[in-house]
């Protein structure tokens, strides 16, 4: 009732979204051009956050910056590193989920 769904019902096996936060096997019918549609949002996403890594990971691997910045700056670059990484494994994990779409 709080999903508004038409209705719920128990198959062999699914299609569609899998959903993993909870205790039933269960996947969300959504058809093909939507599912596409969602793939392209995250590969763009996961494109985004490549290009924030990599721009971190240059700064970081810059001795001049890690040497002259202030301590608490290289520090929150760290933190925006570490931040979008995970992100990025978040990202990748859902393109994988819908991997047979593509």
């Amino acid at each position: 009732r709080l999903a508004g769904l038409a209705a719920v019902r128990e198959v062999a096996s699914g299609h569609g979204l899998h959903l993993t936060n909870t205790n039933y096997t269960c996947w969300l019918d959504v058809d093909e051009g939507t599912a596409q549609r969602y793939v392209g949002k995250l590969q763009a996403q996961q494109q985004q956050l490549q290009k924030v890594i990599a721009n971190l990971q240059g700064r970081l691997s810059n001795k001049n910056y890690v040497k002259s910045a202030p301590k608490d700056l290289v520090q929150q670059t760290k933190d925006q590193l570490k931040n979008n990484n995970d992100l990025l494994s978040g990202v990748t994990a859902e393109i994988g989920r819908f991997g047979h779409i593509n």
